[in-house]
């Protein structure tokens, strides 16, 4: 099976879900980002260690399989539904530890929960990952929210 139609649907899919949380349609949004979450099926060609031909590709999904969930949990954040939203953002740190604007989401979540120490936890995470992984420092953006949400502490 080709990687292409794939990825193509999963794009078209955010496609739609992003004009349709634009148009103030954030259901529409859901179903179509959730769509696009349930497409992607893993890592293309994981147990194929002898080739590097499909890797652009392979990034491209998971590219678009992370930016679909990112977008749900924001939606889902935006609308109070905050198991939701964390659930998504697990899944995104879970599939790439790196990917901070989930971390920042969680952080977020775990605030509007008054559960500051798994704000702690979650930029601990995200701060290791980035060190271990990546061999760099959180962003600005990530730190200065975590100043934000810690401050009051």
């Amino acid at each position: 099976m080709s990687s292409r139609p794939a990825a193509g649907t999963g794009g078209v899919v955010t496609e739609v879900g992003r004009s349709a949380r634009q148009a103030g349609r954030p259901r529409q949004a859901i179903a179509a980002y959730e769509k696009a979450v349930h497409l992607y099926r893993g890592p293309l060609f994981e147990d194929d260690p002898s080739g590097e031909w499909f890797l652009a590709e392979q990034r491209q999904l998971e590219e678009v399989y992370l930016q679909a969930l990112e977008h749900l949990a924001a939606i889902y954040f935006e609308l109070g539904d905050l198991p939701e939203a964390v659930r998504c953002g697990q899944i995104a740190v879970g599939t790439d530890p790196c990917c901070e604007p989930a971390h920042r989401l969680l952080m977020r979540c775990y605030d509007s929960q008054h559960q500051q120490q798994l704000v702690s936890r979650q930029y601990r995470s995200c701060v290791a990952a980035l060190h271990d992984e990546l061999g760099v420092p959180p962003g600005d953006e990530t730190v200065q929210l975590f100043r934000d949400l810690t401050e009051a502490i």
